[in-house]
């Protein structure tokens, strides 16, 4: 049976970094809606491709800042070396988003080269997630609307990848034509939609982190006056 250990706060920085991480997110996904929806078809309209970079430089401060959240959640769930390496290497990734996503506005990396990155970085982040929030949760260590959401982040991804995987294996669909034929796409459009979803909804986590972090706790109850007085008699 799980141990439930009492909550602690994450320290005053660590909220600011987890606030700063999760506007910075809505603010990039403002960009990058924006920058799909202007230059659709196939980023036909160059005019708006200051959207993409926007997108691209805020992800930078999106994900630098996420890495010092990633330490302090790690910290206040019930300590285990499994637990230790998972967030360390979480945080190595995460900050290597960032780094991709610099170079991407820096030009110094292609967008077909630097979503390879970002794809595989975001592997261990959400895998992260899935583990991090099922322990907070049975620990009590997290709030429970920040477990909730980081549960639903962290099953959403994985599935994602599944539907996409699995339409690329069954056939009909070239990534480099961008052509989705059937019975392929059947699969990879739903994947792809999902993992877009998945994406903009990361930055509600750690706003629901920062939202959640000096809530006060319920206080423990307290058994009625008639059932104390049974209980002292006995």
């Amino acid at each position: 049976m799980a141990t439930v250990t009492p909550a602690r706060r994450p320290p005053v920085w660590a909220v600011g970094a987890a606030l700063v991480s999760g506007v910075l997110g809505l603010v990039g996904n403002v960009f990058l809606v924006a920058f799909l929806a202007l230059t659709h078809p196939y980023y036909s309209d160059p005019t708006w491709g200051w959207l993409g970079s926007a997108s691209d430089v805020v992800a930078v401060g999106q994900f630098a800042a996420l890495v010092p959240v990633i330490l302090v959640v790690g910290r206040l769930l019930p300590p285990s070396r499994l637990m230790r390496a998972c967030t360390a290497l979480t945080m190595i990734t995460t900050g290597g988003i960032a780094v991709v996503s610099a170079a991407l506005a820096a030009g110094l990396m292609t967008f077909d080269v630097q979503v390879w990155f970002v794809v595989g970085f975001l592997v261990p982040l959400y895998g992260w997630l899935l583990v991090a929030n099922s322990v907070g949760h049975r620990a009590g260590a997290l709030s429970r609307s920040v477990t909730r959401l980081g549960l639903l982040l962290g099953v959403s991804w994985p599935a994602a990848a599944a539907l996409v995987l699995a339409g690329l294996l069954i056939g009909g669909v070239d990534l480099g034509s961008q052509a989705y034929g059937l019975p392929g796409a059947v699969l990879l459009v739903p994947g792809i939609v999902l993992g877009l979803l998945s994406w903009l909804a990361l930055p509600l986590w750690p706003l629901a982190l920062a939202a959640t972090a000096y809530r006060p706790s319920r206080p423990e109850a307290r058994p009625l006056p008639q059932r104390a007085e049974l209980e002292a008699g006995r």
